[in-house]
Parts: structure tokens; C-alpha cells; sequence
């Protein structure tokens, strides 16, 4: 007795479709985690790099002397290069781009970056109000960009005492 019966071995079309359909999804899904963890990841490095940036010309700057005059700015007669600079108020308005060394090379890599230092004098009684006149404090900002954003900026206030004390 012969039977009607089929016997069907492997996929119909539209379950190889549906499973091709699936698989692509997943691919497209996967590709994009990818992507984002990339973009990510490079977020992070310009991250870390601004923050080594901005705290390193700090540290540079905060190694100077407190003052050698009352005034804010380079002294006159001092070049642009921060290699004559022997004063915290000589970083005052100081602008770079590309990042270079306090002997003024470029340094490789960081042609669209810039770095920015403002020094504002305080006022002892109340810290949030700026002076022109130095009473003691200064606060010293650098500021660190990529292209036109903003990545970093690291501040600290400092003290014609602290400097007395022989710490610095």
C-alpha cells in the first residue's frame, strides 16, 4: 500500500528566510553595541588625556613662585615661551595651541588641542568674589580643548602663606 505521505528533509524557503532574517538582526544589533563601546572608548581616552594635560601645566605652574610683582600677566621683558616664566602670575592669559612643552615644542599628536590659563585674584573674606589687587590668594585655572569643546578643566587656590611655610 503506497502511502500520500511526504517526507520532507531541510528547510522550506521561508524558514530559511525567516532564520537569515534573525541571524542579520542580530548581526546589526551586535554591530551597533560595537560601535558605541568604540565611541566610547575614545571618549574616554580625550578624557584622560585633558585631565593629564590640564594637571600636568598645574603642576608646572604651581612649582613657581607666588609673585614677583603685584600685578597679573607676564612681566615685562619676559618671552612668551614658558621656559622665562618664574612666577604663577606670569601664567595669567597664557594660550597654546598645539600643546607643547614648557621649553615650547609642539608635542606630537595634539595639533588641534589647546590649553588656557586664567589667574584671578580672591578676596580672603569671601573666596567666590574676585579682586584686582593680590591680598594673598590666587586661584589658578587651566583649561583644556579639543578643537572648540571644552574637555577639562582643573582649578586650585593658592596662598602667598603657603608659600611662606616653605611647603611649596
Amino acid at each position: 500500500m503506497e502511502s500520500n505521505r511526504r517526507h520532507t528533509c531541510g528547510f522550506t524557503l521561508i524558514e530559511t528566510i525567516m532564520s537569515i532574517l534573525i541571524v542579520g538582526g542580530l548581526f546589526v544589533a551586535a554591530l551597533t553595541v560595537y560601535h558605541g563601546s568604540k565611541i566610547r572608548q575614545i571618549m574616554i581616552s580625550e578624557e584622560a588625556i585633558s585631565n593629564f594635560l590640564a594637571e600636568s601645566l598645574l603642576e608646572e605652574i604651581l612649582s613657581q613662585s607666588y609673585s614677583e610683582v603685584n600685578s597679573v600677566g607676564s612681566s615685562a621683558g619676559e618671552s612668551v615661551s614658558r621656559i622665562a616664566f618664574d612666577s604663577i602670575d606670569d601664567y595669567a592669559g597664557y594660550v597654546e595651541k598645539p600643546v607643547k612643552t614648557r621649553s615650547g615644542e609642539a608635542i606630537d599628536g595634539y595639533v588641534n588641542w589647546k590649553r588656557e590659563v586664567t589667574v584671578t585674584y580672591l578676596n580672603p573674606a569671601d573666596i567666590q568674589k574676585s579682586q584686582t589687587k593680590d591680598a594673598g590668594l590666587k586661584k589658578v585655572t587651566v583649561s583644556v580643548f579639543s578643537g572648540q569643546r571644552e574637555k577639562a578643566s582643573v582649578s586650585t587656590i593658592v596662598s602667598s602663606h603657603y608659600q611662606m611655610l616653605g611647603i611649596q
